[in-house]
């Protein structure tokens, strides 16, 4: 393909309009959605040293990141400009004004990191396609710096609307790994796709909206991959079960708690990067028992515009939104 500059600032000036069009609130929601989808990754929470970038201009942003429990381990760097053409990582002790108007870690007050410690890069973009192609904003920085970042995994973080049917790359595009949005996960695969009829694992579980009058009942995971994540307790539905028995058996086991399962709230699906979820959401009420924690390591009751103040897990989200717009409880 003979990759024209031209061709290139045409896509990056009609992908920023597509972005530039959501409102300030989609923004916010979207952002919100891939930032849980990010927390969620292996890669992230296996990651010590975590390369991010301040959002600037409509940019999907990444301000909460830092902020959940899962992030409490790890160090934050940030780019700074340091020529026309080159950038480093600094963790920051302070901020100011850089290149282009972005927010940067100060100089004098922040502390370098050599790119061969940097475990994770999310990076901002304009554009990306299924091959792992990013557009950037033109000026090079980042297909710069990667390729320093010998231990890292490349992640693009965007809104799925900056998804592309296919983008040019040049020898100088660095390729991402992943693919983060609000509607998905994407990971570029280093062989060919799999068949069309190829068939990937799903596992069916069920899960108990626990209510006491206007509250809900949520629990945190104390254990796996998304440990010290939120969720509406429940679990895996066993051969030969249907979804209200499976329910009603794991209260018993992990809350040594009798409940009675009422009518199905709702049916979420999710794609974990491991696999796809298919989980049955029932309204639920107390019989008799105490909610003893077996599994979880904290719970807590909720009121319904309490729901945002603790981190859920990813596939809890969509069920926590229509609860929050009304009508299903």
């Amino acid at each position: 393909m003979n990759i024209t500059v031209h061709s290139r600032s045409a896509l990056r000036t009609e992908y920023i309009q597509i972005r530039d069009s959501l409102s300030p609130a989609d923004r916010a929601d979207k952002s919100l959605r891939a930032v849980q989808k990010i927390a969620a990754l292996p890669e992230f929470r296996t990651a010590r040293t975590v390369m991010l970038y301040r959002a600037v201009r409509g940019e999907l942003s990444l301000e909460s990141l830092c902020s959940l429990p899962v992030a409490a381990d790890k160090r934050f760097a940030y780019p700074r400009c340091v020529s026309k053409t080159e950038m480093k990582a600094l963790l920051p002790g302070g901020w100011e004004k850089g290149a282009f108007g972005i927010q940067e870690p100060a100089e004098d007050s922040s502390q370098p990191v050599p790119p061969e410690e940097i475990d994770l890069v999310i990076c901002p973009g304009t554009a990306f396609d299924l091959r792992g192609n990013r557009l950037g904003m033109g000026g090079g920085y980042y297909d710069r710096f990667l390729p320093k970042c010998v231990n890292a995994v490349f992640v693009l973080a965007a809104f799925e609307e900056q998804h592309a049917p296919s983008l040019p790359r040049s020898l100088r595009d660095v390729p991402m790994d992943l693919v983060v949005t609000d509607a998905a996960v994407y990971r570029i695969p280093d062989r060919p796709s799999p068949p069309e009829n190829h068939i990937r694992k799903t596992i069916r579980v069920s899960a108990a909206v626990l209510r006491s009058g206007s509250r809900l009942y949520a629990t945190q995971r104390g254990y796996g991959p998304w440990k010290d994540f939120w969720e509406f307790p429940g679990g895996k539905i066993e051969p030969g079960e249907t979804p209200e028995e499976a329910l009603a058996r794991e209260i018993r086991e992990e809350l040594d708690t009798m409940v009675s399962v009422g009518r199905k709230l709702a049916q979420l699906e999710y794609e974990y990067p491991e696999f796809h979820l298919s989980m049955g959401c029932f309204l639920c009420d107390i019989v008799s028992g105490n909610l003893t924690l077996k599994e979880h390591e904290s719970a807590r009751w909720l009121l319904p515009d309490e729901l945002d103040s603790v981190d859920w897990l990813p596939a809890d989200l969509d069920l926590i939104r229509k609860i929050a717009e009304g009508g299903i409880l």
